[in-house]
């Protein structure tokens, strides 16, 4: 959550869709510290609707970061 952000001097990284009025089906990797890790999120932005929570910028290890690998219209 952001407090625990917070306490490691991060922020928390959230993805939202800013199309007015479509769905979108976006695929995110996750790199730590520059390296995939392996890990692939797959979520369905609304709109309008509240950010999705990815995780900290930084793990209790170092730096890591979300990259959109594809993102298409759902409808």
């Amino acid at each position: 959550n952001a407090a625990s952000c917070v306490q490691r001097n991060a922020t928390q990284i959230q993805v939202r869709s800013t199309h007015p009025s479509r769905k979108i089906k976006v695929w995110l990797d996750r790199y730590h510290m520059g390296v995939g890790t392996g890990d692939r999120s797959r979520s369905e932005l609304a709109p309008g609707a509240e950010p999705e929570p990815l995780g900290c910028s930084r793990s209790a290890t170092g730096k890591q970061e979300w990259r959109i690998v594809r993102a298409v219209f759902v409808d």
